[in-house]
């Protein structure tokens, strides 16, 4: 991966929590330059139990992208056999996102 690690960026590796990270946000008020799913996932469960609301981290491994909706993960190749690789869904090796409980009395009653 090709990064512009400035001298004013702090390598994604030297991230230990959300709190520091969120802490450098609010004094910098200069944005987090580099994070991938779980740092992003951590940073709003932090975020929605400051807020009073039950959130979690959801890891998932082996996990398909689907890129074209079609509910398989493909490959694909030219007329000539060749792989065609923008075009390809993917496995990642785990991907992590949120679930966050908010009561449904708080939206319209046909939601």
């Amino acid at each position: 991966m090709d990064r512009d690690l400035s001298s004013n960026s702090t390598d994604p590796t030297e991230w230990v929590g959300s709190v520091e990270i969120l802490r450098q946000y609010l004094l910098n008020e200069e944005p987090v330059r580099y994070g991938q799913c779980w740092v992003f996932s951590g940073v709003l469960t932090t975020l929605l139990r400051c807020l009073g609301i039950p959130a979690r981290c959801v890891t998932n491994f082996e996990s398909g992208h689907d890129t074209d909706c079609s509910y398989s993960i493909d490959c694909h190749y030219d007329v000539e056999g060749n792989p065609v690789d923008d075009l390809d869904d993917s496995i990642w090796n785990f991907h992590v996102w949120n679930e966050a409980w908010v009561q449904k009395t708080r939206f319209a009653p046909w939601v």
